[in-house]
């Protein structure tokens, strides 16, 4: 097999396909990346076993709150808030050795999470007005954050660049060039504020 630099398990596969990314991953030593994909396959992936070898997870405010529950951190049907991000965020990771969260947080933007550095929050730029839909929007961050980080192996750009995904994705804006650096969609990010 050629050289490659992580894996993604999406949990739209079955539990042994995930564990067969996740001894992929272990086996090439390149990170594991994980999209919970919803609220009702997040508790799939947390008992797949390979939720403990993940570098990063993409949950929204919900899949979040269903990971908690799972490991006992917070009780089943008690929804969170953006206040709960960052301790039932650092309950995750230390419960279960996920080195890095990536929360979108829907019309709040996202907010980054890493037990290397301080919480990364970035605040939605989208108008509702302007929304198209939002079908994708996440995996387009999550895709850009993945894509940023494994270039340029820096957080605050990665993050920039999920959050940047989001506005292009959701508003359907002349696309921010390949790289998605923060600097390269400044324009839209302004256009969008005016319209």
């Amino acid at each position: 097999m050629r050289k490659i630099d992580g894996v993604v398990v999406d949990a739209n596969v079955p539990q042994e396909t995930m564990r067969a990314a996740c001894a992929l991953a272990i086996r090439k030593s390149v990170p594991l990346w994980i999209e919970p994909v919803s609220y009702d396959k997040t508790a799939l992936v947390m008992n797949a076993e390979v939720i403990q070898h993940a570098f990063c997870i993409h949950p929204n405010l919900e899949e979040l709150a269903v990971m908690a529950t799972e490991l006992g951190l917070h009780s089943e049907g008690t929804s969170i808030g953006m206040g709960d991000i960052y301790r039932l965020g650092d309950a995750v990771m230390a419960a279960t050795n996920i080195k890095n969260i990536f929360v979108t947080l829907g019309a709040g933007g996202c907010c980054f999470m890493s037990e290397d550095a301080n919480p990364i929050v970035f605040p939605s730029f989208l108008k509702p007005s302007k929304v198209i839909s939002t079908s994708g929007a996440g995996d387009s961050a999550y895709g850009a954050l993945i894509a940023v980080y494994t270039a340029l192996e820096s957080w605050k750009e990665a993050a920039a660049a999920g959050s940047n995904a989001v506005l292009g994705s959701a508003c359907l804006i002349p696309t921010c060039r390949l790289t998605l650096r923060p600097q390269a969609c400044t324009r839209h990010r302004s256009a969008a504020r005016r319209t």
